[in-house]
């Protein structure tokens, strides 16, 4: 297993995404409301990069059962149904709808990560689902920080680092015990993921103080935002695995998404 991490979504370009699956971390706050939303019965999330963008696709899709959804500048787009913050993508407002989902940094990142042999979505609060999912696909991992504004950001690259622990960890115990004791199976670290990993190692456990102490963290506060940090600091506080599929985020088939309980 290759095991990578980007700290921005600019970096894709570097890589040559065959045979890669990426995992894709905006923890403050696209992929924590994405994860949130899934858990709560959404049918699926449609992500795109501007509200322009948002407007078409709704239309394409006709408004019955469609929420248009997300911010810009960590705002609730004036017109749109819901904002970026999990708290409101609760089971009764998104179970069963079609979201069509644009953010400042996540939704961008997401679109831009292209050629691989799957694209998952990852945040704090699905973290052991991901990572047990990406040992059972037997995958070769790129986690892609979605950054702000094109920089790096604390809270991404902590969960990535986070997601490389636990995954060369069951990596190891998982081929292991597949192999009866022989040799394991590579595991090979890039550069990216071992300072991930180090940092991390520096800050844990990660929780909401923490978070709210980075850059995104202490804007959020500013304006009003305290209980999105808190919500964005529940670790493996859902089991959904959600994967694009074409242009749509949707949950694992269970399948492929049951935990095995590492």
């Amino acid at each position: 297993m290759r095991i990578d991490v980007l700290g921005t979504a600019g970096e894709w370009a570097g890589i040559d995404p065959e045979g890669r699956t990426a995992v894709v971390i905006d923890v403050l706050r696209a992929t924590s409301t994405i994860a949130t939303a899934l858990a709560n019965g959404a049918r699926a999330v449609l992500p795109v990069p501007s509200a322009e963008d948002a407007l078409r696709v709704a239309r394409s899709l006709g408004r019955d059962g469609v929420l248009l959804c997300g911010e810009r500048q960590e705002l609730p787009i004036e017109g749109f149904d819901l904002g970026n913050s999990p708290g409101e993508f609760r089971r009764e407002v998104v179970q069963g709808r079609t979201l069509v989902l644009c953010t400042t940094n996540g939704t961008r990142a997401l679109v831009s990560v292209t050629g691989t042999r799957e694209t998952v979505v990852a945040s704090f609060l699905n973290l052991r689902a991901v990572v047990e999912h990406l040992v059972r696909r037997g995958a070769d991992p790129v986690f892609v920080c979605a950054g702000r504004d094109g920089l790096v950001t604390l809270e991404d690259f902590l969960c990535a680092g986070e997601a490389v622990t636990r995954l060369a960890s069951l990596w190891e115990r998982t081929t292991g015990r597949r192999r009866g004791g022989a040799a394991r199976a590579p595991l090979e670290l890039g550069d990216g993921a071992l300072v991930a990993q180090a940092l991390w190692g520096v800050w844990a456990p990660v929780r909401a103080e923490t978070l709210a102490e980075t850059a995104a963290g202490r804007s959020l506060m500013a304006k009003g935002f305290a209980a999105d940090i808190e919500a964005c600091a529940r670790l493996d506080a859902v089991t959904v695995v959600p994967v694009l599929e074409g242009r749509r985020i949707v949950a694992a088939r269970p399948e492929r998404a049951e935990a095995k309980g590492a």
